[in-house]
C-alpha cells in the first residue's frame, strides 16, 4: 500500500513555531535571523524555512522564506506583508498523497497546513515529512510478523482408510 494514500497531514505536520505580523518591517525581521545566526539561535528562529506573516487578528496574510529574509537589507522598512508571497496550504485531513502532487504542481518543498473552518496556520509539512512516511512504512514492513507454514511429512491416515483416501482428506 502507498504510504501517501495512508497518512494525512496532521499525523507528520510540524507546528509553525515562529510566526511574523505583516505590519513588521521586514528588515527588522532580518536583522532579526540574522542575530541569531550568530548567537547560536537560542530561540530556534532558523529551525524553520518557511514563516507565516499573519494580520493582527492571526489571519494568514502570506508566506516569506527564510532565503528571502536572509537576502533583505536590514535597513529596509517594507511591511513584510508586502514581501509575502501567495501560500500554497494543505488541510490536516489530506493524504499526502494530494500534497505530494501539490507541491510538485507548484515546484515547492513546503506548505502551510491551515484549517478547514479559519484561516488559521496550524503547522507546516515539508517533502521531508513525506519521505518520513516512506520510512516509517518501509520500517513496518521490515519488521512485520512473519507466518511460517509447515509442510507435512507424509500422509496422513485416518482410521479405516486407504492411502489413496488419505491423500484427499483435509484435516
Amino acid at each position: 500500500m502507498d504510504p501517501l494514500e495512508v497518512h494525512l497531514v496532521r499525523q507528520l505536520e510540524t507546528p509553525a513555531a515562529v510566526t511574523f505580523r505583516d505590519d513588521r518591517p521586514a528588515g527588522e525581521i532580518t536583522a532579526l535571523l540574522r542575530a541569531a545566526h550568530d548567537g547560536g539561535d537560542p530561540e530556534r528562529l532558523l529551525a524553520q524555512r518557511l514563516y507565516p506573516a499573519l494580520d493582527a487578528d492571526g489571519g494568514l496574510v502570506g508566506v516569506v522564506t527564510r532565503g528571502t529574509l536572509a537576502h533583505a537589507d536590514p535597513a529596509d522598512r517594507t511591511p513584510l506583508g508586502e514581501l509575502a508571497a501567495v501560500p500554497v496550504t494543505a488541510h490536516p485531513d489530506e493524504t499526502l498523497r494530494a500534497l505530494a502532487n501539490r507541491m510538485a504542481h507548484h515546484e515547492v518543498t513546503r506548505l502551510l497546513v491551515v484549517g478547514r473552518e479559519e484561516d488559521r496556520v496550524e503547522g507546516i509539512i515539508s517533502l521531508r515529512d513525506l519521505l518520513t512516511a516512506r520510512r516509517i512504512d518501509h520500517h513496518e514492513e521490515h519488521h512485520a510478523e512473519r507466518v511460517l507454514t509447515l509442510r507435512s511429512r507424509g500422509a496422513i491416515r485416518m482410521p479405516g482408510t486407504t492411502i489413496a483416501k488419505a491423500k484427499k482428506i483435509s484435516v
